[in-house]
């Protein structure tokens, strides 16, 4: 364990002095940390960004756990290029042992800076030691209240990497080391999966589909999206939908809410309800599912034939984008094998809806449905909802699939 006794700005030098020569006295052990960087990397802070010093002690998976009486906090704009801080050891120092200290700049433009102690340092009987960090603008993450956690040097899956954080849970998010598909990114259930080839919900998913327009230049065809599966650096292009006849287009709103969505500068590719994000407040045709299915608790089914009507002799329903969103699963089985794997696509108005879930938690999603009841086609923009957590005996689906 370990207590900072004091911050040292550039003019703490004469004090600084005062306590090497103390401490070659009177048995004492001080560990300086000197945090450094240059006048052009200065000028890139903004005002809220804050200047923190992490120290951790090493665990059995080569990681760190975070030292809360060693962290500090401080604008980085009281210090012009340089910080000085004390550390003292509260305790025998063969108990307090190897430490790694790692500083950083970050705020809420993000993370800014980036340094590490150049080796493991530890407390040494009547001696000073400083450790000099020079920060440098290179790759972070923070996470959790407060900044706990801090990861670097991260490989592109999560899986690797190093990290100051809690015991037990690196990356402060709700998935025990133990128990986390990317121990070293933060990814709660819930969370929307990006292109950056992590499994974000730890449902063995890393990638999403999403409807864009894959038509020509004032033209509209329905398509689909997806990350590049190894570059995992972007989006591929929007390649037309092949079961989707280019002549069967949606109605005006829908392709003004997908060219919406398909539009990087709106930034609802990355937002947890990306179709509600273009799309602005539900339109009030919208259908929705509510659904309590919890993870490994039970299903929530709905009739289709309920939602058509009893004098529907053809239905033709297809979830766009497949059965898999998110920590969600919409799909279509049969009356006589409900426990079937999910189809996207329903040929048959006896069909139920099965809505299950895949995360631990489920969060609102929205995804698009093609309905066709007889020669009448048309898109909705379905939106999954949480239940209030009630007995999973549907049905839950109100509105949906009507024409």
């Amino acid at each position: 364990m370990r207590r900072a006794t004091s911050v040292l700005g550039w003019p703490g030098l004469a004090l600084l002095g005062a306590l090497a020569g103390a401490a070659a006295c009177a048995d004492q052990a001080v560990i300086v940390v000197d945090v450094t960087w240059t006048s052009e990397l200065g000028a890139s802070f903004g005002p809220d960004d804050q200047l923190r010093i992490y120290v951790g002690y090493p665990t059995s998976s080569g990681d760190f756990v975070r030292s809360d009486e060693a962290y500090y906090e401080e604008s980085v704009r009281q210090f012009a290029g340089r910080v000085r801080y004390q550390l003292t050891p509260d305790g025998a120092l063969d108990r307090v042992g190897d430490l790694q200290i790692v500083a950083t700049v970050a705020g809420p433009g993000g993370p800014r800076a980036f340094g590490e102690a150049p080796g493991m340092v530890r407390f040494a009987a009547g001696e000073v030691r400083t450790v000099p960090i020079a920060l440098a603008g290179r790759g972070f993450d923070v996470n959790g209240e407060g900044a706990r956690c801090l990861a670097w040097d991260v490989a592109s899956d999560g899986r690797d990497g190093t990290a100051i954080g809690d015991p037990d849970n690196l990356d402060c998010d709700s998935f025990l080391d133990g128990q986390d598909c990317a121990p070293f990114v933060a990814s709660d259930p819930g969370d929307p999966e990006i292109c950056d080839g992590v499994d974000q919900a730890c449902d063995g998913a890393t990638l999403i589909a999403l409807p864009c327009d894959a038509g020509p230049a004032g033209g509209f065809a329905l398509g689909t999206r997806a990350c590049d599966e190894h570059g995992a650096q972007g989006w591929l292009g929007c390649a037309p939908d092949p079961t989707m006849p280019n002549l069967l287009l949606p109605p005006p709103e829908v392709v003004q809410r997908i060219r919406a969505l398909d539009d990087p500068a709106t930034g609802c590719l990355h937002a947890p309800d990306p179709l509600g994000c273009a799309g602005g407040p539900a339109a009030p045709d919208d259908g929705f599912c509510r659904s309590d299915a919890k993870l490994g608790r039970c299903d929530d089914f709905a009739s289709l034939r309920s939602a058509v009507g009893s004098d529907a002799q053809l239905c033709k329903v297809r979830v766009v984008g497949g059965t898999q969103h998110a920590e969600w699963e919409v799909g279509f089985v049969t009356t006589t094998d409900p426990a079937a794997e999910s189809h996207a696509v329903a040929t048959s108005c006896d069909t139920l809806i099965r809505i299950r879930a895949r995360a631990p938690a489920l969060v609102p999603r929205t995804v698009l449905v093609e309905v066709a009841v007889g020669d009448v086609t048309r898109f909705r923009f379905v939106r999954l909802e949480p239940g209030d957590d009630g007995a999973c005996d549907g049905p839950t689906c109100e509105g949906v699939f009507a024409p």
